[in-house]
């Protein structure tokens, strides 16, 4: 009896013996790995967050053991022979997927999980700025870019040319005067200049414009301070300015390449008064609020790395308002009816991610003329001068961040105009009943010059605000206005 109980103790320590043993082989081993660094796959569901690890050496990389006859493969924590294997453990969930076997810790990752770099092995590269690689709100990284494509397929456009800032402008210019007798004398003839079209008679294609075609809706206002002048003998010059406000839109065509703008301006009313005397004639002469249509077609042809060159055709349509008036009561009125051909070039050049440039070649060439009557008589045909325009700006980004929310870029440009006459101006009068009238441009051939400065803002990729200011550099007859304030507002569908 007491042999049997003693070998039945005996059995039971043996058995214990063993079982103390393999567990603590177990616990062994779990310990070692979390010492080591590596995530355990035997543990339960794990919190939401893991803390951050400091980084621990890793493991090295061990070639995998050959599989063994019986088609099972040897695993760490295994006992030789024919010692009862432990039981295989499900891994854990971890951000990003699940994981198969255990993973070393990373403290580079937002979790503290991941894998580290093993010897001879390549990791990811970092992820882009603003997210992680676990993470699936990432943001466009800070150099990204709306740029579109080069116009050659075949030619890398690193800093997108095409893509610059709308260039401001300067325009205004009269395309003529009004005045009393046979023959025009400065500082003694009246005469009053010719608000055609409302005031907006020509047509400059780089207002509110650049080479790369856009699909745009715009608005843009222009105050033209002391644009018009006159002058009588009583009480000597006078002048008025002008408010213009433009209503356009541009739609691209064959695959962005080409676009077709449509623009329509709108101006207060002008309205020129001047004295008469026993031995001088009064003038009077005022127009309306509607300017003329004006349809752009432009092209973008060329394009390498660093510059881009484009062009088009350009028409403006005489649907603007007429010009009307009186002299010493007598009517008179000038029809708006010349229609006017723009060819012209662009070019621009980028050679920087900040640095950029722009430049327009433009000729405006009328048709035909504008009918002047007097006292309900045609007096003649009046034929507007052909004009020529250089415009050139340079630009630099001040600031730019692509993620932002609310303003995504700030550039400030300076820009130069310049517009002369091509030919001599088409001045003539006639006498109606005791009154005579002339027409054309006094002054003949002109050269105007203009310097403009202003701040290009961009909010998203959609919305541009510009604002500006132009100085004329030279002194009246070549001198359009005294002063100009400009506000361009573009919408990009």
């Amino acid at each position: 009896m007491c042999t049997r109980r003693v070998g039945l103790v005996g059995v039971v320590m043996v058995w214990g013996m063993i079982g103390t043993g393999w567990s603590c082989e177990g616990l062994a081993q779990q310990s070692g790995w979390r010492s080591s660094g590596q995530a355990v796959a035997a543990d339960p569901a794990p919190p939401t967050a893991l803390p951050a690890l400091p980084d621990a050496p890793a493991l090295p990389s061990t070639k995998p053991a050959p599989p063994q006859a019986s088609g099972q493969t040897e695993k760490p924590g295994n006992v030789a022979g024919n010692q009862k294997k432990p039981r295989p453990e499900a891994p854990s969930p971890l951000p990003g997927g699940a994981v198969q076997g255990p993973k070393p810790l990373n403290s580079n990752s937002p979790l503290g999980v991941g894998p580290s770099a093993a010897p001879g092995s390549v990791l990811p590269g970092p992820s882009k700025p603003g997210g992680s690689a676990l993470s699936i709100l990432d943001s466009p990284s800070a150099d990204a870019s709306f740029c579109p494509s080069s116009a050659n397929a075949n030619t890398d456009c690193c800093f997108c040319p095409e893509d610059v800032p709308f260039m401001f402008g300067d325009h205004l210019l009269v395309p003529g005067q009004v005045f009393a007798g046979a023959a025009f004398v400065p500082g003694a003839t009246p005469y009053a200049d010719i608000p055609l079209a409302g005031g907006s008679r020509r047509v400059k294609i780089a207002e509110n414009n650049r080479l790369m075609p856009t699909d745009r809706l715009y608005f843009q206002y222009n105050h033209f301070h002391n644009a018009f002048q006159e002058f009588d003998p009583v009480s000597g010059d006078g002048v008025g300015s002008l408010d213009q406000y433009t209503l356009g839109i541009e739609k691209t065509f064959l695959e962005g390449r080409w676009s077709c703008e449509v623009r329509m301006p709108f101006t207060g009313a002008h309205r020129a008064d001047t004295l008469g005397t026993q031995n001088v004639p009064g003038l009077g002469l005022s127009t309306s609020h509607y300017g003329n249509l004006a349809v752009i077609v432009k092209g973008r042809l060329w394009a390498g790395r660093y510059w881009a060159l484009g062009g088009g055709l350009g028409v403006d349509i005489p649907l603007g308002s007429d010009a009307h008036g009186f002299i010493d009561g007598t009517p008179f009125a000038i029809d708006n009816e010349a229609v006017h051909l723009l060819p012209f070039g662009a070019a621009a050049i980028r050679p920087t991610d900040r640095l950029f440039g722009q430049a327009f070649l433009q000729v405006d060439v009328p048709l035909n003329s504008n009918r002047v009557v007097l006292d309900s008589t045609p007096i003649g045909e009046w034929t507007e001068q052909t004009l020529l325009y250089v415009d050139a700006a340079l630009g630099y980004w001040l600031y730019q961040n692509l993620c932002a929310k609310w303003l995504t870029g700030l550039a400030g440009l300076i820009e130069v105009h310049y517009t002369t006459t091509l030919q001599d101006a088409d001045v003539f009068s006639r006498t109606v009943a005791g009154r005579t009238l002339g027409v054309g441009n006094v002054w003949n051939r002109l050269d105007v010059v203009n310097l403009t400065l202003g701040l290009h803002a961009e909010f998203g990729p959609r919305c541009t605000l510009g604002v500006g200011g132009v100085v004329p550099l030279d002194d009246r007859p070549d001198r359009a206005f005294d002063a100009e304030v400009q506000v361009f507002l573009n919408y990009r569908y």
